[in-house]
This record gives C-alpha cells, sequence and structure tokens, in this order.
C-alpha cells in the first residue's frame, strides 16, 4: 500500500499513523489506522480513527489520555 502522505502545514506529535493516510492537519497522541484522511486546518488529540475516516477541514477533536475519542470505520466528521 502507499504510504502515509504528510502536507506542508502538517504537524504530527507521539502519534501511530498507518499506510495510506494523509495528514494535513495537527494530530497529537493518536491513532490512525489505514486510510485515514486529516483535512487542513483540522485538529487531533487523544483520538482513535478506525480505517477510512475523514475529519473535515477545521473540525476539532480532543479526548483525554484516559479515555481517548474513538471514531467508527468509514465516519465523516
Amino acid at each position: 500500500d502507499m504510504p502515509a502522505r504528510y502536507g506542508l502545514g502538517s504537524q504530527v506529535t507521539n502519534s501511530i499513523i498507518a499506510d495510506g493516510c494523509l495528514i494535513e492537519g495537527e494530530v497529537e497522541n493518536c491513532v490512525l489506522f489505514k486510510g485515514t484522511v486529516v483535512k487542513k486546518d483540522a485538529t487531533l488529540r487523544c483520538v482513535i480513527a478506525d480505517k477510512a475516516v475523514t475529519i473535515r477541514e477545521g473540525r476539532t477533536l480532543i479526548g483525554d489520555e484516559s479515555y481517548p475519542v474513538v471514531v467508527a470505520r468509514n465516519a465523516t466528521v
């Protein structure tokens, strides 16, 4: 599969990013499964995103280290 791609303005810290992901926003302390797309100006903190999740431009999802936000497969937020 295609490797993960990171946009020029992306910022990723302490996260696990699977192959096939496209990251254009900010991702911190997250686990993103295959095919997840994080659009420009989106922010994820303490999020687990299943396969083929799309986070739209400008969205913010923030969980806690002991209780992360979980996004189901094929969802668009």
